[in-house]
């Protein structure tokens, strides 16, 4: 009996864990896009010392 207690007290803690590693995923994607956005303003005066077109820097260039 006493291993059955235990094995339901480790499986809520991985149900626990589980739950956790979602919802970090969810502030981290939102996160991303909101430096995502930043990073266009930032370069939108720029021109790229690759193909010389606005909007873009080179370590970002689509070519």
């Amino acid at each position: 009996m006493r291993r059955k207690a235990q094995d339901s007290s480790s499986q809520s803690e991985v149900l626990i864990t589980e739950n956790r590693g979602k919802s970090q995923k969810r502030e981290l994607k939102g996160s991303r896009e909101k430096s995502r956005s930043k990073s266009k303003s930032r370069y939108k005066n720029m021109e790229c010392y690759y193909c010389n077109k606005p909007g873009h820097i080179q370590k970002n260039c689509f070519l």
